[in-house]
């Protein structure tokens, strides 16, 4: 039986260590082992990281970044919100009225409401439509609406994600014991 592992792949078995060497056309192949009680041996014991637990660690950054997404589209769905009712509120306002103007999120300037007819809707990336205030108001509910869609479909990947990081860890433990078990049979046999 050929088993064929990657250019510089160190190997734990039976209380060893063996670093594998192949040439770069796979002609021959070199191998060193190191002995458990060498002078210059790596100590006797598994390899702390194992790829399951890299999977793992993935799989956790994974969730956290798509929670965190999730949590941005949570403050746009309360944005758009927020506009539509400002906007359902402009049809009982009239020309002229006095207001005041945000320019940041604590920084306000005094103004004159203007034309009541017609506002101006930020698409993104710097492009604004001119609606009514029922066609804008209208454009926050789909937005609304895209965006819930779109919160549901991560929460469906969230939960994917978490199932398949506990399945990993699974797993590894799995692994981690049946190494702890085979580790103690030959320190029984070697003993």
């Amino acid at each position: 039986m050929k088993i064929f592992l990657p250019i510089g792949h160190l190997v734990w078995a039976n209380s060893l260590y063996a670093f594998v060497a192949y040439s770069t056309n796979l002609s021959f192949c070199s191998t060193l082992i190191l002995y458990p009680n060498h002078p210059h041996s790596i100590p006797n014991h598994p390899p702390t990281t194992h790829p399951t637990q890299g999977l793992s660690e993935q799989l956790e950054s994974d969730v956290n970044q798509l929670t965190e997404s999730l949590a941005n589209l949570q403050k746009a769905v309360g944005r758009y919100h927020t506009s539509g009712r400002a906007l359902e509120g402009m049809s009982e306002e009239t020309e002229g009225k006095e207001m005041l103007v945000p320019l940041t999120s604590s920084l306000y300037v005094p103004g004159k409401l203007g034309d009541v007819s017609h506002v101006l809707l930020d698409v993104g990336t710097g492009y604004f439509l001119e609606k009514s205030p029922a066609d804008g108001v209208d454009y926050c509910k789909r937005k609304v609406q895209l965006v819930r869609d779109n919160m549901e479909k991560l929460i469906e990947v969230i939960s994917q994600k978490r199932k398949q990081a506990t399945q990993v860890q699974q797993v590894f433990g799995a692994k981690m014991t049946m190494m702890e078990q085979q580790q103690a049979k030959a320190d029984e046999i070697g003993a």
